[in-house]
């Protein structure tokens, strides 16, 4: 084409970039993005130039300027766009953190794609990671559990709406959730994406700080206990913080805190029961002996679900809900019981049950493994018979300390719990991996005998003392006796004939009964006539009778002779049903029917018979 030199600049130009295009190149964005500079630098030599590009690509020269004029007006249009998607997204969070991500449609339109449960929990995980590198939230039992690293406490986050507010309250340092609410759009809602992210982790079947010694299996423990042979002597150093009654007494405060940490079987746990003697039932320190249990499983005194006992009476429903809402606490407290007699089908359900069922909370029914310890604090209250063998009796005395000392003592509890509680946990694990002893006796938790009370004591005598402490407690004995003195009552208002022993060949004599002698006889009295008796002593209405009977079966009534399974013993004499009444220590009563008269057929080495009581009798 000649020397380039001697043609205008805008023709050098075209030259140096053009001269060698060809058609295929008009498809080219790199030349289009060249053409388009061009001609937007040599706008009025623009026409000659598209005459010569057009005489080359075989094009004509009007189209080849609408073509480029058209790409020009997209390629502005497409920056334009990304502009605003830049300015739009700067304005939100990173997608990842939200329930949607945006993506374009086929017009290049930005629009909210929805995002299932697992993208949104890989993004989030490292959020919510704490700063030991624990992994949060865990699964307990349905429920999303979080460490509150601020106030250095767990945090049970229940499966509703508040759920990604508290996600966003508690991290906002981290990052700021926000949550596109439109469900017809295909969103996902908080609580479906909390019932999503429960499913996708491990489930655990309960949650502690501290481990259980052996671990229960399926439990989340969030801290370890560091390995250790050797005692440090704190756990003994908590115990003589209080005073207890006697040296058993002291055995059972370390058995009490050595109980909290053992994971053997669920529902083999006795009732705790910390007491005192009346004329010392203030300021003994018995609740403080329990809260001081307590914060050796958490930071604090919640380490209980505590219940107020008023009337003698449980709700056993409630009781159920709260126990199923617990969050690591091992204690079910019933502080300062006043009652006066504590028994309750619930409670012994609470003590021995190896599950225990009911509803909770914001989830509806469900069902827990029994792994807690019973505690009761108590002065003059009684317990049912049932109840009574559940249970294990701490009696403590005042301290002996002066008012005004009581602050200091308080501080060196305090600073026990607070600064050594790591210590106390290994010896109660060194304690606990022990070799159980042989005690003389044990109780109904034959279990928690061996592997934690032998272990917390040198006095094989313990349950057998133990045993015999809580019948001081049972309610029922005192009941016993009235019903005892009532009936004797009952008997002595009637004119009763016994016979006379004067020898294997002596004649039979009748002589009117000897109070003094009774305790040597023993009375059969109608069934009917009894059980009016024992309504009339127990406040029933005469017509309760088969209330009576199950009264009488759950009674202890030595001079009630029984049958089968502690059930009173009824004899049919002369086609009528009769209870047997008197000494205890008849080992054997005949059996067979017996004549109006007694003969000596039925004399018993010393004792004597005396005839039957009906209501024919005459009152004296």
């Amino acid at each position: 084409m000649g020397n380039v030199e001697q043609f205008p600049t805008y023709v050098n130009d075209f030259l140096s970039q053009f001269d060698n295009i060809q058609p295929a190149d008009i498809e080219n964005e790199e030349t289009i993005a060249k053409l388009i500079d061009f001609r937007a630098r040599y706008k009025k030599h623009w026409p000659t130039v598209a005459n010569i590009l057009a005489g080359r690509l075989g094009a004509q020269a009007d189209i080849l300027s609408n073509f480029l004029t058209e790409h020009a007006r997209e390629k502005k249009k497409l920056e334009e766009r990304e502009k605003k998607k830049k300015a739009l997204l700067a304005s939100y969070p990173p997608s990842s953190h939200m329930n949607y991500r945006w993506e374009e449609n086929e017009d290049g339109e930005l629009y909210q794609a929805p995002r299932l449960t697992h993208e949104m929990w890989e993004d989030l995980a490292p959020v919510f990671k704490g700063q030991d590198g624990t992994q949060w939230p865990k699964n307990i039992r349905d429920q999303l559990l979080f460490w509150d690293e601020d106030n250095n406490r767990p945090n049970f986050v229940k499966q509703d709406t508040q759920t990604l507010e508290f996600f966003s309250t508690l991290y906002a340092k981290k990052q700021t959730i926000y949550w596109e609410e439109n469900r017809a759009k295909g969103f996902m809602p908080r609580a479906e994406f909390v019932n999503g992210l429960v499913k996708t982790l491990k489930r655990y079947e309960g949650y502690s700080e501290y481990p259980h010694f052996p671990p229960v299996k399926g439990y989340f423990y969030r801290l370890r206990i560091k390995q250790g042979s050797q005692k440090t002597g704190k756990l003994d150093e908590l115990v003589n913080m209080f005073n207890p009654a006697s040296p058993s007494d002291k055995d059972k405060i370390r058995a009490l805190f050595c109980s909290l940490f053992w994971g053997g079987h669920p529902g083999e746990r006795p009732m705790i029961v910390v007491t005192a003697k009346a004329v010392h039932g203030q300021s003994s320190g018995k609740t403080t002996l329990v809260q001081a249990a307590s914060r050796l499983i958490s930071g604090d005194a919640e380490g209980y679900i505590k219940f107020n006992i008023e009337s003698g009476s449980l709700d056993g429903e409630k009781l159920k809900t709260r126990v199923l809402g617990a969050n690591g606490q091992r204690i079910i407290f019933f502080d300062n019981v006043r009652s006066s007699v504590l028994g309750s089908g619930y409670l012994e359900d609470l003590i021995t049950s190896e599950d225990i069922s009911g509803h909770r909370l914001h989830h509806g029914l469900d069902s827990i493994r029994n792994y807690f310890t019973v505690c009761a604090t108590l002065n003059d209250s009684m317990f049912s018979r049932d109840i009574v063998t559940r249970s294990m009796i701490i009696q403590i005395l005042p301290f002996d300390i002066k008012e005004n000392k009581k602050a200091e003592w308080k501080d060196r509890l305090d600073n026990l719990l607070e600064n050594h509680k790591e210590d106390i946990i290994t010896d109660i694990k060194i304690t606990l991996e022990g070799e159980p002893k042989e005690l003389a006796e044990y109780n109904r938790f034959p279990r928690w005998c061996r592997d934690v009370l032998s272990k917390c004591t040198d006095d094989s005598e313990i349950v057998t003392k133990n045993n015999a402490l809580v019948q001081e407690y049972n309610a029922e004995n005192e009941e016993a006796e009235k019903l005892h003195e009532d009936i004797l009552g009952e008997i002595s208002r009637y004119k009763i004939d016994t016979l006379l022993d004067g020898g294997p060949n002596a004649p039979l004599a009748i002589k009117p009964l000897d109070w003094d002698e009774f305790p040597k006889m023993y009375v059969r009295i109608s069934e009917s006539m009894f059980l009016l008796w024992v309504c009339k002593s127990l406040g029933f209405r005469s017509n309760q009778t088969r209330l009576a009977k199950k009264k009488l079966a759950q009674l202890n009534l030595p001079w009630l002779k029984r049958g089968k399974e502690g059930t009173p013993h009824t004899s049919k004499v002369m086609g009528s049903r009769f209870y047997t009444y008197g000494n205890p220590q008849f080992k054997e009563l005949p059996s067979q029917r017996m004549p109006k008269i007694i003969n000596a057929d039925y004399r018993l080495g010393e004792y004597k018979f005396v005839r039957y009581l009906t209501h024919t009798n005459t009152a004296v």
